[in-house]
């Protein structure tokens, strides 16, 4: 396991020091402090115990996103590769001027297409991806979803 501290809101309170705040003692801060006091929790109710990593966060997305991310986005639509080649460049031209125009962004969100959080991207030792989801699921369901994956190597 492991987690991703990334935005899709609050960039100002999505960095390294709240990051850490949040893991050591549960800290709370924006949205998802609002949210969970509204339910009565003043801290995060659990513990996180698996290494999380930083996002990258983008000020001037004009600089940072290139081609190879807008063919990425693109080719996650599985009908993509049926268009003609015209089609598929002046889609993936639409597709950077889009990223281009974000300003400030969350690199892998943004790459991603991750709809919200929690979003989850189950992979293989090879880095491949094979589940991802966007809320929570119960714990039943990942553990079908593993066994599932368990016999092609994970």
């Amino acid at each position: 396991m492991l987690g991703l501290s990334t935005a899709f809101e609050d960039f100002e309170y999505n960095n390294e020091g709240n990051t850490r705040q949040l893991i050591e003692k549960g800290a709370l801060v924006g949205e998802t402090k609002r949210i969970l006091e509204q339910n009565g929790a003043s801290e995060l109710p659990y513990s996180i115990d698996f290494p999380v990593a930083l996002d990258y966060f983008i000020e001037n997305s004009r600089e940072f996103y290139t081609l190879k991310d807008a063919r990425s986005i693109c080719m996650s639509n599985p009908n993509f590769s049926h268009l003609s080649d015209e089609v598929q460049e002046e889609t993936v031209s639409h597709i950077m001027r889009n990223l281009e125009g974000l300003g400030r962004s969350s690199y892998t969100f943004t790459v991603n297409l991750m709809r919200g959080t929690p979003y989850w991207v189950m992979f293989d030792s090879k880095m491949r991806v094979l589940e991802q989801w966007f809320a929570h699921e119960d714990k039943e369901t990942v553990i079908t979803l593993l066994d599932k994956h368990i016999g092609k190597g994970v």
